[in-house]
């Protein structure tokens, strides 16, 4: 009888530890699973925060490989697009224009960047899928243009323990700086090309005094009394007959006319202000036809290195892209530049001498009469910009419009 009992709390016990073995097993696997449930979860959330932040440099190097392809389109085809915006955002994309994939654009796509990380993501366990829903294309300002796009991102890893969804947007800015304008490119055959850069100061000119009497037409470096001559030089001086003048090519009197008398040089005078206005070392151009101190220098700028500026009515780069002559976008997004005539007729082209030479109106079929004006296109024997003629409003735009003859 006392076996039995003894049998019956062995077997008790045994029973006792084995179930507690049991529990505490399950209560381990339920720790490790727990474990390796965030271990992937946490894996998932940093390669999400990966993607996403890779997401918008993908979006910055298709947007800018699409610009240079649909310029280089143009170039090649001697076509413009049919809609700028739609089709840089195609470009971006998949990398085709018209349907047909375009070289540059080869591996450089969203859908490219987006096969690459599904492919990264199935080598590490996971699967992941990205839906663009919409990419848009606009004019941030003149010389800017902005690529926005919406996408869904999916991620879950193999055994769907955990899994993430969301909607991400991205935007990028794009200088067009140093793009090729299409404009130049079509209307030149290709023989003139010119990139867009930016004006970096004002190029309207600036008029720092008026006088009332002037004789001669003059540029050169502005010396404020008591300074010495230099070469070229133009003296400012409060009364011109009190100063030496020997060595100077001109001077800007405040005195009037009378003091100028047989002074033997290019002169303003009765130029009230002009030794606070005009600043020492200006480039100026005296002008006896408006009496004026100009300074030409941001214009010349423009002129000389085939600058750009912001307008209101020259066509925008998007609508360059497209042909369009005047600005159909925003306002203050459109950009003009001065053709440059030398280069047409260096490259043997048919040059329309008569026409305002900025760019949205030389390269139009009507006619635009264009004038001379002078310190610019000529003063006295001498030029800078023979070729220089343009349109009433142009010059008026420049602050040309007392110079224009």
């Amino acid at each position: 009888m006392r076996g039995i009992v003894y049998s019956m709390m062995a077997l008790l016990l045994f029973s006792v530890l084995l179930s507690t073995a049991i529990s505490q097993s399950a209560y381990f696997l339920r720790i490790e699973s727990r474990s390796i449930g965030k271990m992937a979860s946490d894996s998932m959330a940093g390669f999400q925060f990966a993607v996403e932040r890779d997401l918008e440099k993908a979006l910055d190097v298709s947007s800018r490989r699409a610009i240079v392809t649909a310029v280089n389109y143009i170039a090649a085809n001697g076509e413009y697009l049919e809609d700028a915006e739609d089709e840089l955002a195609i470009l971006t994309l998949n990398g085709t224009l018209n349907g047909t994939e375009q070289l540059i654009m080869q591996n450089n796509s969203l859908e490219n960047w987006a096969d690459n990380v599904e492919a990264r993501a199935n080598e590490l366990g996971l699967n992941f899928t990205i839906t663009f829903n919409d990419i848009n294309v606009s004019l941030e300002d003149a010389f800017t243009i902005k690529f926005e796009l919406s996408a869904n991102l999916t991620l879950s890893d193999k055994l769907e323990r955990s899994s993430f969804s969301r909607q991400k947007e991205a935007s990028v800015l794009v200088s067009i700086d140093g793009f090729e304008d299409p404009l130049y490119t079509i209307n030149t055959d290709a023989r003139v090309l010119r990139a867009v850069h930016a004006v970096s100061s004002s190029p309207v000119a600036v008029t720092y005094a008026t006088g009332s009497g002037a004789a001669g037409y003059q540029h050169g470096s502005a010396v404020i009394s008591p300074g010495g001559a230099g070469t070229d030089s133009i003296l400012i001086c409060q009364n011109a007959s009190t100063e030496t003048l020997t060595g100077f090519v001109g001077v800007v009197s405040e005195c009037i006319s009378g003091c100028l008398e047989g002074v033997g040089i290019d002169y303003v005078a009765g130029a009230s202000g002009a030794t606070s206005s005009v600043p020492g070392d200006a480039s100026i151009y005296i002008d006896a036809g408006s009496k004026g101190v100009h300074d030409f220098s941001g214009l010349f700028d423009m002129i000389g290195n085939g600058l750009y500026n912001v307008s209101e009515d020259g066509a925008s780069f998007l609508d360059r892209l497209e042909g369009n002559l005047n600005n159909t976008r925003c306002p203050s997004c459109g950009l003009e530049s001065f053709v440059n005539l030398l280069d047409l007729s260096a490259n043997d082209l048919t040059v329309k001498s008569d026409q305002s030479v900025l760019d949205y109106l030389y390269f139009s079929n009507d006619t635009y009469s264009a004038d001379v004006v002078r310190g610019v296109s000529h003063w006295s024997s001498d030029s800078y910009y023979p070729w220089f003629k343009i349109d009433s409003s142009t010059a008026t735009l420049y602050g040309l419009a007392s110079l224009k003859e």
